[in-house]
């Protein structure tokens, strides 16, 4: 167990996994052990590319990357090379393992026997649960994601009559909250209308999630939701960066970096949270040994991971040049420098400050230093 002071005014930082590349990894071997005992021939998956990495990598340590089928079920082509990719088909949300196993064996010849473990807990994710209880911190903040540990802790918790409250960080702009973006169709099938998954923070932006209704039912015990704005995620994983007592060692990746939107001040004033009552829970740095986890952390490009923390490096400096009407825009300058290019349309004022931004980004790809501003 890791867990260090970290966030403002010393708040405590639990590394998940010990600081590893994703928390998604915790508990594979039972996903695979689990299908072996029951004859499995296909394993299914929803994943943004971490979870998938990790039951492929573990197939792979197997020697069974030959033996069992590997499908991804995705809503968008991520480029997966470690296993079968099947692009959902019409805006089609599959609501749980039965529906996702119908729909991938309707499709794949020879699928045999199929199992989907998008939402399994494993019992390694409830001792990692546990761990973080045994902290004794009042309060905990994550990034909400899928629910999946949300949904672990919350049950532990219960079960353990614990005086602990969750505090949750979704995106407000594509977040499972979005009601007004699901409808049932003519056949009773269930769609999103819209979902268009954020270039930096996508693996906590999802349409829907299996675990949703039991997720608003422990908001009646007292825990908390809150849907934060890119900027406000962009701004705490600064935060978290600056105050970092080690930046060698397990910096959150982006969509982690969102659980750091509850050391924010504000928030805590909001909540009446004390920071030494407080636990944030880094899920991971998204930068394992793993090529494939390097290549999907928050986009298909290894280079993209190191691009965010360089611009994080300059955001001082770009705060200091940019107009007071534009400061606001911190996120927009994210996806300028971690491009490289200028989009045609953009909400900023000062265009010459964009195209500095876009050279800086462009001098960090290529590994040739700073462009003086």
């Amino acid at each position: 167990m890791v867990v260090k002071p970290w966030g403002i005014e010393g708040t405590r930082v639990y590394y998940l996994n010990g600081g590893g590349a994703t928390y998604k990894s915790i508990g594979v071997d039972e996903i695979v052990t689990d299908a072996l005992a029951n004859e499995v021939n296909t394993i299914i998956t929803i994943s943004a590319g971490n979870f998938v990495g990790a039951v492929a990598g573990e197939l792979k340590r197997r020697n069974l990357a030959e033996r069992i089928l590997l499908v991804n079920l995705v809503n968008r082509p991520l480029q997966n090379p470690s296993s079968l990719e099947m692009v959902i088909e019409s805006n089609l949300v599959l609501r749980d393992a039965a529906e996702r196993e119908a729909y991938a064996a309707e499709r794949i010849p020879h699928a045999g026997k199929v199992r989907d473990y998008t939402d399994f807990i494993p019992q390694a994710l409830v001792s990692e649960a546990d761990k973080v209880l045994s902290t004794g911190a009042g309060y905990i903040g994550l990034s909400l994601g899928g629910g999946k540990f949300w949904v672990t802790l919350d049950r532990r918790i219960k079960s353990k009559d614990l005086k602990v409250k969750l505090i949750g960080v979704v995106p407000e702009y594509n977040g499972i909250f979005k009601d007004d973006n699901l409808y049932t169709d003519s056949n009773g099938l269930l769609r999103y209308k819209k979902f268009e998954p954020d270039e930096i923070f996508d693996k906590i932006s999802t349409p829907y999630t299996y675990y949703k209704d039991e997720i608003v039912g422990s908001l009646e015990r007292g825990n908390v939701i809150i849907q934060a704005s890119k900027e406000q995620i962009l701004r705490a994983w600064y935060t978290a960066y600056m105050s970092h007592p080690d930046v060698s060692y397990a910096m959150p990746e982006p969509s982690a970096a969102a659980a750091f939107v509850v050391d924010s001040p504000e928030i805590r004033r909001k909540y009446g949270v004390s920071p030494d009552k407080l636990l944030i829970v880094n899920t991971g740095n998204g930068l394992g040994e793993d090529s494939y986890l390097q290549r999907h952390n928050s986009n298909v490009d290894q280079v993209k991971p190191q691009l965010y923390i360089e611009f994080l490096k300059r955001l001082p400096e770009f705060e200091r040049r940019a107009s007071s009407t534009d400061q606001c825009l911190m996120y927009e300058w994210a996806v300028v420098f971690v491009s490289g290019s200028v989009p045609q349309r953009t909400t900023l004022n000062d265009k010459s400050f964009l195209e500095t931004i876009a050279g800086q980004g462009r001098a960090a790809r290529a590994g040739i230093g700073l462009v003086k501003m």
